[in-house]
């Protein structure tokens, strides 16, 4: 629960570590920002004149995929910035990013009690945050402009077997809450303007056995809700218009398979990845529109990896088409396959890590070009690759220690 004292006042807390403890031009051997390998990518390169796209912004003029909610900017600013949060002490920070310089300023305390998620309620395309208290049902929203809080509003309280997700449901660019209750299989949304819920509404009820993924198949500007039931392998769709849901059946995949959510081919709807855990299979689903109540795709089988590499996306050149980078969480080794539709355009190796660091993704140069962020859960290292397409430039940033983690 929120204390009196941290929710009206601002901590005075520093972060327990600082930029003194870069290391300017030295790289830990674990971590290989070897300058060779980094240039040299891959034999299996295929990357020609047109593989990498200049520009300052990523094309992709749909905001479920590039809105503030979704890729979280603080400041609005164009750069992604890094939430930090201490489940131990209750801190929080924020790190604004302009590359490899970050600047860093604490927040208010939260105790663990308390789950977030990023949204942007009220359109101004710098990131919000939402916070549910799992054990109370209460509910909070920090309305962000840069690192300063510039309100903090209570809403409405709901009971606390109610999950949550931030959607958009009404295409007005302003996040709203799709509500799941994990007992009973209920599910509503909640249409909302700012702090302020505009339409509550109940949607149809679910079996617990479907699980849920937030995405926009239909370039309406409104996100959509694809199920998938983890004991049969159906899939279903809702496409949303506010508080109305129109279901369409998916074709039905087993539960080996995984879904991953992109836009591959750069035409502002959704497609999926999926990734078969158990062979290693992997294809790509590119959505081709509606016929009667099915929604129908253009089915691609992509190269076969082991089930050690798990899969992440982002622009890594900047064209506005979903790419996917391959961490292997056994070896750590790194490849990033820049995508056209269902083809594999380039494909080549990255520099490997040492397994105590995780990626996270972002474009933190405001170069329209996701980067990869680094953190070491052993000994609080960060680091940062700014890439252009299979080329990764890489820098170490401050440490922070081991209790805080990066969002």
């Amino acid at each position: 629960m929120f204390s009196t004292e941290n929710l009206l006042g601002v901590s005075v807390k520093a972060l327990n570590t600082a930029y003194t403890s870069i290391s300017n031009n030295t790289f830990d051997e674990n971590i290989s920002f070897d300058s060779d390998l980094i240039l040299q990518g891959s034999s299996e390169s295929l990357l020609n004149d047109d593989g990498l796209v200049t520009g300052n912004r990523n094309p992709n003029p749909n905001a479920i995929f590039s809105g503030a909610a979704v890729e979280v900017d603080f400041n609005g600013d164009g750069k992604n910035d890094k939430f930090w949060r201490n489940e131990q002490t209750g801190e929080t920070a924020i790190w604004l990013m302009d590359g490899v310089n970050p600047n860093a300023e604490t927040l208010r305390d939260v105790d663990a009690a308390w789950d977030f998620a990023f949204a942007d309620f009220n359109a101004d395309n710098k990131t919000d945050i939402f916070w549910r208290n799992k054990a109370s049902g209460e509910n909070v929203v920090w309305q962000m402009d840069g690192t300063n809080i510039n309100s903090q509003e209570t809403i409405q309280k709901i009971d606390s077997n109610w999950d949550f997700s931030i959607a958009e449901f009404n295409g007005d660019r302003k996040s709203d809450i799709l509500w799941r209750n994990a007992e009973t299989g209920e599910n509503a949304a909640w249409i909302m303007d700012g702090k302020n819920v505009v339409t509550a509404a109940f949607l149809p009820t679910t079996d617990l056995i479907w699980n849920y993924d937030i995405t926009d198949f239909n370039n309406d500007g409104k996100t959509d809700v694809f199920w998938r039931n983890s004991v049969t392998g159906e899939n279903a769709a809702w496409f949303m218009d506010g508080v109305n849901a129109n279901a369409f059946a998916v074709q039905e995949l087993d539960t080996s398979w995984n879904p991953t959510f992109g836009d591959f081919n750069g035409d502002s709807r959704a497609d999926i990845l999926w990734s078969n855990q158990a062979s290693g299979e992997n294809e790509v689903w590119i959505m081709n529109g509606t016929l009667f109540n099915d929604v129908l795709f253009n089915e691609e089988t992509l190269d076969q990896l082991s089930s050690a590499w798990q899969a992440n996306t982002g622009d890594f050149n900047g064209d506005g088409r979903t790419d996917i980078f391959w961490h292997n969480t056994e070896t750590g080794e790194n490849t990033a396959w820049l995508m056209n539709g269902g083809s594999i355009l380039t494909k080549a190796f990255l520099p490997s890590n040492d397994l105590a660091w995780e990626p996270s993704f972002g474009d933190y140069t405001g170069n329209g070009k996701t980067d990869v962020f680094w953190r070491n859960s052993s000994t609080g290292g960060t680091a940062i690759w700014m890439m252009d397409g299979t080329i990764a430039e890489g820098e170490y940033l401050p440490d922070i220690e081991s209790g805080w983690n990066t969002f």
